[in-house]
């Protein structure tokens, strides 16, 4: 382990156990993955991701729709290398998907609160390191994307009694626009700098406030306005449009750019 707080500490959990060729493996695996499986990963507001202060540990906080929400964080943290970035996980999926203690992620039970508690005091002892980063999906579990964000006590807790943290909202959208594959879309706000203690509330606020700009972004069907982090493939109808502009000669106004 690098430094993560020994199993036997908390016998209640499952502590991550990050390796750090374990985790150029898989990074290099799931980014394949996304490529096979959607029309790119498209960002906006990766600055305030890469210039998270790596003297002070950071939280972010995220909304959680579906299951690769996980997956796309942990991408994210090629973004900073400054940062060690660990996620808290349900227990369920992470006794299924063990693996993944490899780049960063520890479990929680929210059955039972002894169980959440000794998850909550691991996430405190990670984050007593200034250069670690913790993402936390304070919903708890996977909800519907047009559900109002509500989330559940913990996150900041946590956050109030780690000195200095840094608290950066991100929020997830997966849509279709002209392809046959959708797309990833990512938000990523800016730090939160207004009154501590933060409350749940707040937390909520916040990633309502950053979804209605990401929904609007979406809306507007312009990958200008995003940073591809994981460029696509070429889709059927981008492989067709090829295949018909080089057959009339105009190759040179091709696009390949899926949107």
């Amino acid at each position: 382990m690098e430094g993560e707080a020994s199993a036997s500490c908390y016998p209640k959990m499952i502590p991550a156990n990050k390796n750090p060729i374990l985790d150029s493996l898989l990074y290099a695996y799931f980014r394949c993955v996304f490529r096979s499986r959607f029309s790119g990963v498209y960002a906006s507001g990766i600055e305030h991701y890469k210039e998270l202060d790596r003297s002070r540990p950071a939280i972010c906080f995220a909304n959680h729709t579906n299951w690769w929400d996980g997956l796309v964080a942990f991408y994210l943290s090629r973004f900073n290398w400054r940062k060690k970035a660990y996620c808290m996980m349900e227990e369920r999926q992470m006794k299924h998907y063990s693996f993944l203690a490899w780049i960063g992620a520890f479990s929680v039970d929210l059955s039972s609160s002894l169980r959440a508690s000794a998850s909550v005091r691991y996430a405190l002892r990670l984050l007593e390191k200034p250069e670690s980063l913790c993402w936390i999906f304070p919903q708890s579990k996977i909800t519907p994307s047009h559900h109002p964000i509500s989330v559940k006590e913990g996150t900041a807790y946590i956050a109030n009694r780690v000195s200095r943290t840094q608290l950066l909202p991100v929020v997830f959208r997966y849509a279709f626009f002209h392809e046959d594959k959708p797309h990833i879309f990512v938000r990523i706000g800016a730090p939160y700098e207004g009154q501590r203690p933060v409350t749940d509330e707040v937390i909520a606020e916040c990633l309502s406030a950053e979804l209605a700009r990401l929904d609007e972004m979406v809306a507007q069907h312009d990958l200008s306005l995003f940073q591809a982090i994981v460029p696509p493939k070429l889709s059927i109808n981008k492989r067709w449009e090829w295949i018909r502009r080089a057959y009339c000669g105009q190759l040179d106004s091709f696009n390949p750019e899926n949107g």
